[in-house]
């Protein structure tokens, strides 16, 4: 067991104690903080069952798709109202050109 956990994991897919570093699925993932003395971005490497690594990739997802999917509907809104008033000033327009002039 590495210096990374203090307590035994249980894998489910080895049906034993978890292997952490000695096991191919233990990945890295690199993560930005800022140092609060320098204020510099520091990239650290966190170690992580790759099951684990799954699910939080799958929670910031769905949070990106909410995100992406509340974008397209405030552009598509802007897009509807610029139509409408296009279309409104082509009525008007065509209204204005068809009355007998004076």
């Amino acid at each position: 067991m590495s210096a990374h956990s203090k307590k035994t994991k249980f894998c489910p897919r080895i049906g034993k104690s978890c292997l952490e570093d000695k096991c191919v699925d233990w990945v890295a993932y690199p993560v930005d903080r800022v140092n609060k003395l320098t204020g510099a971005v520091v990239t650290e490497a966190h170690y992580m069952c790759l099951d684990h690594w799954r699910v939080k990739i799958a929670f910031d997802s769905a949070r990106f798709a909410d995100h992406a999917g509340a974008a397209i509907e405030s552009f598509r809104n802007a897009v509807k109202e610029g139509n409408d008033q296009t279309r409104q000033i082509m009525l008007e327009h065509r209204h204005n050109a068809t009355l007998p002039r004076q």
